[in-house]
């Protein structure tokens, strides 16, 4: 795959996902940041991208009240990974369970390699102290791993 770099207008995009949250009233954070990373040697068709963020998504709870959007990211000598913003903020005004999302997603990854014949990466909790640090994953240093960050509201 060719490293490109495309100009989009995420004027719409990001208006969408304002009113969205805009719905709730409260002060918890409404946005979320979740990417998926591929081992270095692996890569994914456009599609199957589309499927492993969705797969994800489900695995966290977003469903059709939610609003997500995605997008494939590689840099030449990385992994190529997916990005993904969501608003937490479901249209009956409450918000996506948040709790132990870290643990779900490393569940969902899981799954997605067997759904995507991928490579099986090694779990982070046997890791820790070993090839790299909790700190390490959390911060989304790692290749080949479930990565989750949380972003502030726009």
């Amino acid at each position: 795959m060719k490293e490109e770099v495309s100009d989009y207008d995420i004027g719409p995009l990001l208006m969408e996902l304002n009113m969205q949250a805009s719905l709730y009233a409260g002060t918890e954070t409404n946005y979320v940041h979740y990417s998926l990373s591929l081992s270095p040697d692996e890569s994914l068709t456009p599609y199957q991208c589309l499927v492993a963020a969705r797969l994800l998504m489900i695995e966290l709870g977003y469903g059709s009240d939610t609003r997500w959007t995605s997008v494939i990211h590689h840099m030449i000598q990385r992994s190529l990974h997916v990005h993904v913003v969501a608003c937490r903020v479901k249209l009956d005004r409450t918000l996506v369970d948040d709790s132990n999302d870290y643990a779900r997603g490393v569940d969902a990854a899981r799954k997605i390699e067997i759904e995507l014949g991928l490579a099986n990466c090694k779990s982070p909790e046997a890791n820790f102290g070993h090839e790299y640090s909790i700190v390490n994953i959390k911060m989304a240093v790692v290749e080949g791993a479930y990565m989750l960050c949380m972003i502030p509201p726009v």
